[in-house]
C-alpha cells in the first residue's frame, strides 16, 4: 500500500490540474456557444476548388441573401477555394471575388456582382502599407505572407515580423497568412500608418500541413496519428540539444535522461519497445535526409564505458535554435513508407529556412548557473555517524573482510596502530577527534556551481527568386562535476533559388564541431556521496592527503595496498571526445504541370569521432595494475623496481571512428482535384541510401603526455625479477595484450550497409471528408542476406479517415464543431537489425602457438529462416475541433512485433546460442492530447496543453531458460515470463527479522527443492523498470509584454530497486572497507530483540550462519536477498516541473527608438522541483544508480536588427 502513495500523489495532483482545465473548458463553451446563437447573417464554409458559382448559392442557402449577376459573367473562370467559420459573410464574399478579380455592390437589398475595372500598373499610383505580424504571445512570425487578391501584390514578413507591402491607394483590403495559423483580413483604413496583426493558432484544424520527411500532406489527407510541437514552444535554454527538451511534449513519447551529465543523451521511445537485439530508438529525419546509425565504439571495455554515454545520439549535433518544428509520426500509416526502419516510430526534424526579402539579423544568447549538490539533500552519514557504526560493529563482533590496514587518515587505520602500539592512546584520542570533526565535504572538492553559455545568430535575406539563412552559434556547457564539459561550435545555411517559375532548388548545409570532457574510472558524485567524510582530502601542509586503498600487485603478493587520493585521480585520468559532423542535401523540385511534380532530394553526412581514455603514471590503477608501488615511491636498483611491469608513464585508448552517408531520392508526385468533389494525391520514389562506417582503436602503454607525448618501454619479460610468489605473466607480458583474441588492444572494424527501396503512396479524398490512404514500401539491403527470394518483403499499410463536421446535417445544426474526423489505421511497420545476419559468420584469430597458423572461430550460426523484425499495428484515432478553440486528439494502438532473441542450443554446433525469430512482444495503450484557449484577448492570453497516454506491454511465450538473477535484475535482451512486460522483475517476498539476531525471514521459500523448478514460484513479481504512463502539460499566460511559461512531465508505473543501506558490506555481512561511506538507515537497524517491531533493516551479521538455501538448490546470502526483496523496491513514479519562464518583450515603438526590430529578454528555471516518493532520498527518481538532475537557472536574450 505504502508503494502506490507516491503514484497516486502524482494521478492526484495531475488529475486536480486535468479537472481545473475541463471546468474552464466547459464554462468557455458555453460562452461561445451563446455567442454562436447570437450570431445572425453568419456563415460556415470549407470548399476547395469549386466553381465560384457555387460559393455564391451556398451564402445565399446559409443567409438568404439575393444575388444578381448574368449567366456569362462566370465563363471560364477558374475554380476557388474558400474556408471560413462563422464570419460575417460580406467579409468571405469579399474575399471569394478578390481571388477573380470580382466586386459587388449592395442595391435595395440586392447583392450585385460584376468585373472588376482592370487599369494598369503605370496607371495606379502606389502607396506603402506598413506593419508587424505577431502571434498571440507576442511574438514575431518571420515569413508570415501578406497578399492582396485585388492587385495580386505581396511580400514576406523579416525576421522580426516586420512587412511593407506595396498596394493601389484605392486598395481596400489585403490578407495575412501562416501556415498553422488563422489567415486574417485587415481592411486598409484611410491615414494609417502601421498595421499589427495578431494570427491566431489555427486550433480547429491543428496544422494546415503536415511534413513526413518525404512529402509535405494537407491535414485533411493524413489519416496516420503524429505529433507536431514548434521547437520554440519547448525550448529550454538550459539543454543544448533537442531530445533533452521532448520529454513530457509528446503523447506516446518515453523520453528518458540517462545521466546528469553534459555532452549524455536520452533514452527515447515511442509507445513501448519493440526489440531485444536492435536500436531501439526512432529513426530521425532532418530535412527529408534519413539520419544514419549512431557512432558505434569497439574496444577495451573498461576504458570505454564513459566514452558510450557522451558521444551523443544521431542529432545531438544540431543546433536547437535552427530547428523550425518537430513532428512525431506514430503508427503504420505515418511510418510504413520509411520501411525496414520504422517499427520504433520517426521523429521528423524541419530546420528554419529563409523566410525574408530583406536582410535582417537576429542574435539569440543566454548564461545559465547550475546549482551545485549538498549533503543536506541526501541521506548520508557524517563523520561522526560512520566512526559510531565502526565501534558499534567492533563491539558487536562484526568481522572484517580484510584486516584494516595501519595508516594515519582512517579511524579504522589508527585504532590499528593504537593496538599494535605504534601510536600513543593520547595520540590515538586527539587524531580520533581530528577525523570525527572533519567532515570532508567531497561535493564542495568535487562539483561545482558551473556557468554555462549559449549564443547564435543568425542572417536572412534575399529576393523573391533567391533567399537565404545563414547561423552560426557556440555552447559552452560546463558540468556539475568539476571535469565535464562540453563545446559546441555549428553552422547552418539554408539557400532557395527559384531557377524558373517550375522549378526551385534549395541547398542546406550544416556543421558542427563538438569537444566532451568526462572521467575515466572516477565518478566524482557518486564517490563524494559514497565516501567516508571522517577521511581528509588534504594534509595540513596543504598537499593531497591519501589512503591506502587495498588493491593487489600481480608480481608482488606482499604488497596489498596502494595510496588513493580521488583528486589525484581525477586530475591524472580522464575521457575526451572530439567529434565532427557535416552535412549537404540538395532538394530540387519541378512542378511538370498544375498536378504533377517531379522532386530529386539527395545528401551526404560526415561524421567523424576521436575519443581518448587515458589513466596517467600518478594514479591508482597504474600503480596496482602495471607498476606494484605507488608513483615516486621506488627508484632504480630497488626489487619493487625490478618487478614493475610498467615503472614509467601510464595507458592511453584511442579511437577513431569516420562514418559516411550517402543519399538519394526520386519522386513523382501527383495532385489533382476531379469534379470539385474528387481529390487524389500520390506519389512513386525509389531512394539509394549507403553508409560506411570504419572505426580503429588502439591502447598503448607507457603514455606520458607531460614529457611530449612519448611512449616509455616496458621493462622487457626476461627482467622482471617476481617479489615472493608473484607470477610473471606468460609470453609478452604487456605486449600479449597486443596480440590478444579477447580484448586485443587494436581493432579495426569495418561497416557498410546499403539500402535500396521502392516506394508508393495515395490518398483519395471525397467531398473533403471521407479519405482513403495506402502505403507501400519494398527494401533491399545486403544486412539481409543473399538469399534473393526474401528481397521483396514490403512494408505496407492502409487507413480511412471520415471528418464528419462536413456533413450537411453537422455542419448546419452544430456550427461549433469545427472538426469531427474519425481515424482507422492498419500495417505493417519494419526493423532491420544491422547488427545482425542470417549467414554464417568467422572471426578471424591470430596465430595459434601450438599449431602455428592462423585460427577461426565461429561468431555466428548461419540460420536462413531469419528475417528482419516485423510489428503488425492498428491504430483508431479521433480528431475534434471545437469552437475555433478546442482540440482534442484520442488515439487506440495495438501493436504485435516479432522480435529477433537467442535462443539456447546444444554445443555441439559450435556455439550455445543461435539468433531466431520468435519474441513477441504486443504493446497496447491509449493517447489523449487536449489543447485550448480559455483567454484570448489582445492583452491577455492563456493557452493550456495537456497529453497523457498509458501503454500495456506484454511479451510471448520465452524461447530460452531465464536465470535466477535475470529474474531478479530484469532482462531487456530476453523475455523472461510469458504475460509480463518485457522490463518486468521480480523479489523475494520479505517477511519480517527474526526475533532472535534480526536476520531477514521470507516467504515461499520453504518448498521443497527441485533444480527445474520455476524461480517464480518462490518469487514475487515487483513491476516494470519502465514507466507505462506519461503526461505532459504546459501553460502559457501573456500579459500585455510579459510572457509566462511553464512545462511539466509526468512518468508512471515504473518500480525501481533501492540501493542497499549495507552497500559495501561483503555478502557473509563482513564490514566494508574504511573509505566506504554508509545510508544514515543504517543506524536504525536491529540491534536488540524487539526491535523487529519498528525497523526493517537486518542487524548486523555476528554468526556463521549468513545463507539460505533455495528451492532450486541455489545458496544465497540472506543479506543478498534481503537486498532483492520487495521491500527495497519503490515506485518510480515522479512529475518534474521541466521548466518556470518569464519573458519580457518591449515595445515596438521603444525597439524602433533603440534602432532594433526585437528585443527580448527572459529568465527560467529548469527542473525547479520534482515530486517523488521520498524514499530515494534526494536522488532523481529517473536517473539510474544514485544521481541527481540540476537545477538550472537561465538569463537569456533575443535580439532583432
Amino acid at each position: 500500500m505504502k508503494r502506490l502513495l507516491m503514484e497516486r500523489k502524482c494521478r492526484r495532483t495531475f488529475s486536480g490540474l486535468v479537472r481545473m482545465g475541463t471546468a474552464v473548458l466547459l464554462f468557455m463553451c458555453v460562452n461561445l456557444s451563446a455567442a454562436h446563437a447570437q450570431s445572425a447573417k453568419q456563415v460556415t464554409l470549407n470548399m476547395q476548388d469549386v466553381p465560384l458559382e457555387k460559393v455564391i448559392e451556398e451564402i445565399k442557402k446559409q443567409t438568404g441573401q439575393n444575388f444578381l449577376y448574368t449567366a456569362a459573367l462566370f465563363q471560364g473562370v477558374q475554380p476557388v477555394s474558400v474556408r471560413a467559420t462563422d464570419e460575417n459573410w460580406e467579409t468571405v464574399l469579399e474575399r471569394v471575388l478578390t481571388q477573380r478579380s470580382f466586386t459587388y455592390n449592395i442595391k435595395n437589398g440586392i447583392v450585385v456582382i460584376t468585373k472588376r475595372p482592370y487599369r494598369t500598373p503605370s496607371q495606379t499610383p502606389l502607396m506603402a502599407v506598413k506593419g508587424k505580424v505577431v502571434d498571440t504571445k507576442g511574438q514575431p512570425i518571420p515569413g508570415a505572407t501578406l497578399f492582396s487578391q485585388e492587385t495580386y501584390r505581396g511580400t514576406t514578413a523579416d525576421n522580426a515580423g516586420n512587412f511593407v507591402l506595396f498596394l493601389p491607394k484605392d486598395a481596400t483590403m489585403f490578407q495575412a497568412s501562416f501556415v498553422g495559423m488563422l489567415t486574417q483580413y485587415v481592411k486598409i483604413e484611410p491615414g494609417k500608418e502601421e498595421y499589427r496583426i495578431v494570427l491566431k493558432e489555427n486550433i480547429g484544424e491543428i496544422d494546415d500541413v503536415v511534413v513526413t520527411g518525404y512529402q509535405t500532406i494537407n491535414r485533411a489527407d493524413m489519416v496516420g496519428s503524429y505529433s507536431k510541437v514548434k521547437a520554440d514552444d519547448i525550448k529550454i535554454g538550459a539543454y543544448s540539444t533537442i531530445d533533452k527538451m521532448l520529454q513530457g511534449q509528446i503523447a506516446g513519447m518515453t523520453v528518458l535522461n540517462t545521466s546528469n551529465r553534459v555532452g549524455s543523451s536520452t533514452s527515447i521511445e515511442i509507445r513501448g519497445t519493440s526489440t531485444f537485439l536492435g536500436n531501439s530508438s526512432p529513426l530521425w529525419v532532418v530535412d527529408g535526409i534519413i539520419q544514419p546509425e549512431p557512432l558505434n565504439l569497439e574496444g577495451n571495455a573498461s576504458l570505454m564505458s564513459e566514452l558510450r554515454t557522451i558521444i551523443g545520439n544521431q542529432v545531438s549535433w544540431l543546433n536547437p535554435a535552427d530547428i523550425e518544428s518537430i513532428t512525431v509520426l506514430k503508427d503504420a500509416s505515418a511510418t510504413a513508407i520509411y520501411g525496414s526502419r520504422a517499427s520504433n516510430g520517426v521523429i521528423v526534424i524541419t530546420t528554419k529556412k529563409a523566410t525574408t526579402d530583406r536582410v535582417s539579423v537576429n542574435y539569440n544568447g543566454s548564461v545559465s548557473i547550475t546549482n551545485r549538490p549538498n549533503y543536506g539533500m541526501f541521506n548520508m552519514m557524517n563523520s561522526q555517524e560512520r566512526m559510531q557504526i565502526t565501534d558499534e560493529a567492533i563491539n558487536s563482533g562484526t568481522r572484517y573482510q580484510f584486516e584494516p590496514i595501519k595508516q594515519w587518515n582512517t579511524y579504522e587505520g589508527i585504532i590499528k596502530m593504537m593496538n599494535e602500539g605504534e601510536i600513543s592512546e593520547a595520540e590515538y584520542i586527539a587524531r580520533r577527534r581530528e577525523l570525527e570533526t572533519g567532515n570532508t565535504d567531497w561535493l564542495r572538492l568535487l562539483t561545482r556551481r558551473a556557468v554555462s553559455h549559449n549564443h547564435n545568430v543568425s542572417v536572412s535575406g534575399g529576393t523573391t527568386k533567391n533567399n537565404y539563412r545563414v547561423s552560426l552559434s557556440y555552447t559552452k556547457e560546463n558540468g556539475q562535476e568539476i571535469g565535464n564539459d562540453n563545446e559546441r561550435y555549428s553552422a547552418n545555411v539554408a539557400l532557395t533559388n527559384t531557377l524558373h517559375k517550375n522549378v526551385r532548388l534549395s541547398a542546406y548545409m550544416n556543421g558542427s564541431v563538438s569537444n566532451t570532457s568526462t572521467f575515466t574510472g572516477v565518478n566524482p558524485f557518486n564517490y563524494a556521496i559514497s565516501t567516508s567524510r571522517a577521511i581528509p582530502a588534504y594534509e595540513s601542509d596543504g598537499s593531497l592527503a591519501f589512503y591506502n586503498a587495498r588493491g593487489s600487485y600481480r608480481l608482488n603478493d606482499q604488497r596489498d595496498h596502494f595510496g588513493y587520493n580521488v583528486i589525484n585521480e581525477r586530475d591524472n585520468s580522464g575521457a575526451n571526445t572530439e567529434r565532427k559532423d557535416y552535412s549537404f542535401s540538395l532538394d530540387l523540385e519541378w512542378k511538370i504541370t498544375p498536378w504533377l511534380t517531379y522532386q530529386l532530394q539527395g545528401g551526404m553526412s560526415i561524421s567523424d569521432l576521436n575519443a581518448e581514455s587515458y589513466y596517467l603514471e600518478k594514479t591508482n590503477y597504474i600503480a596496482k595494475e602495471f607498476r606494484g608501488y605507488d608513483y615516486n615511491e621506488f627508484g632504480p636498483g630497488t626489487d619493487e623496481f625490478q618487478a614493475a611491469i610498467l615503472p614509467y608513464g601510464g595507458q592511453l585508448y584511442t579511437n577513431s571512428v569516420s562514418q559516411r552517408s550517402y543519399n538519394a531520392t526520386n519522386m513523382l508526385k501527383f495532385s489533382k482535384t476531379f469534379k470539385t468533389d474528387h481529390r487524389l494525391n500520390a506519389m512513386l520514389g525509389f531512394e539509394l541510401r549507403s553508409t560506411t562506417e570504419k572505426a580503429i582503436s588502439n591502447t598503448v602503454w607507457g603514455y606520458t603526455p607531460d614529457r611530449g607525448n612519448k611512449l616509455a618501454m616496458p621493462t622487457p619479460l626476461d627482467e622482471l625479477v617476481p617479489i615472493g610468489d608473484g607470477l610473471i605473466p606468460s609470453d609478452w607480458g604487456v605486449f600479449n595484450d597486443l596480440y590478444s583474441n579477447l580484448n586485443p588492444s587494436w581493432g579495426y572494424n569495418p561497416n557498410v550497409t546499403n539500402f535500396a527501396s521502392y516506394f508508393a503512396t495515395v490518398a483519395y479524398s471525397f467531398k473533403n471528408r471521407y479519405v482513403l490512404n495506402a502505403n507501400i514500401r519494398n527494401d533491399m539491403s545486403n544486412r539481409f542476406g543473399q538469399n534473393v527470394n526474401k528481397r521483396f518483403d514490403p512494408n505496407y499499410s492502409f487507413g480511412l479517415s471520415w471528418d464528419a463536421a462536413q456533413e450537411p446535417w453537422i455542419r448546419n445544426n452544430a456550427k461549433w464543431v469545427d472538426m469531427l474526423r474519425l481515424r482507422a489505421t492498419y500495417g505493417i511497420q519494419g526493423n532491420a537489425l544491422t547488427n545482425r545476419s542470417n549467414e554464417l559468420i568467422l572471426e578471424y584469430g591470430t596465430v595459434d602457438n601450438l599449431y602455428q597458423q592462423f585460427t577461426n572461430t565461429i561468431y555466428q550460426l548461419p540460420n536462413y529462416n531469419l528475417s528482419w523484425e516485423k510489428t503488425t499495428t492498428w491504430n483508431f484515432g479521433l480528431d475534434m475541433g471545437l469552437f475555433r478553440a478546442v482540440n482534442v486528439i484520442l488515439e487506440y494502438y495495438s501493436r504485435e512485433s516479432n522480435a529477433i532473441v537467442t535462443r539456447d542450443i546444444p554445443y555441439l554446433y559450435g556455439l550455445s546460442t543461435m539468433d531466431v525469430n520468435g519474441g513477441i512482444i504486443k504493446n497496447r495503450g491509449v493517447e489523449a492530447t487536449v489543447e485550448f484557449f480559455p483567454i484570448n484577448k489582445k492583452d491577455l492570453w492563456l493557452m493550456v496543453r495537456l497529453n497523457a497516454s498509458r501503454n500495456f506491454n506484454k511479451a510471448g511465450d520465452p524461447v530460452s531458460t531465464p536465470t535466477l538473477y535475470e529474474f531478479l535484475n530484469g532482462s531487456s535482451s530476453k523475455i523472461l515470463k510469458a504475460g509480463y512486460p518485457v522490463s518486468g522483475f521480480w523479489s523475494f517476498s520479505y517477511a519480517g527479522l527474526s526475533h532472535e539476531d534480526g536476520h531477514p525471514l521470507f516467504n515461499l521459500i520453504d518448498k521443497e527443492t527441485d533444480v527445474n523448478i520455476d524461480p517464480t514460484e518462490f518469487l514475487v513479481y515487483s513491476g516494470q523498470s519502465t514507466p507505462n504512463f506519461t503526461g505532459g502539460l504546459q501553460i502559457d499566460f501573456r500579459y500585455k509584454s510579459f510572457l509566462f511559461s511553464s512545462n511539466f512531465s509526468l512518468l508512471l508505473g515504473a518500480k525501481k530497486r533501492l540501493p542497499s543501506p549495507y552497500e559495501g558490506f561483503s555478502s557473509q555481512g563482513q564490514m566494508p572497507y574504511p573509505e566506504v561511506n554508509l545510508s544514515r538507515d543504517l543506524l536504525n537497524r536491529w540491534k536488540k530483540p524487539g526491535d523487529e517491531a519498528h525497523t526493517d533493516i537486518p542487524g548486523f551479521i555476528t554468526g556463521s550462519e549468513y545463507r539460505y538455501t533455495l528451492p532450486n538448490t541455489n545458496i544465497m546470502p540472506w543479506m543478498q536477498m534481503w537486498n532483492y526483496s520487495d521491500l527495497r523496491v519503490v515506485n518510480g513514479s515522479f512529475l518534474r516541473c521541466q521548466q518556470l519562464m518569464l519573458t519580457w518583450q518591449m515595445k515596438d515603438d521603444w525597439c524602433k527608438k533603440l534602432g532594433l526590430q526585437r528585443f527580448q529578454a527572459s529568465f527560467s528555471v529548469a527542473n525547479p522541483f520534482v515530486i517523488a516518493s521520498k524514499r530515494f532520498d534526494g536522488f532523481d527518481p529517473e536517473l539510474p544508480g544514485q544521481q541527481v538532475r540540476a537545477r538550472i537557472f537561465t538569463f537569456g536574450l533575443n535580439i532583432g536588427f
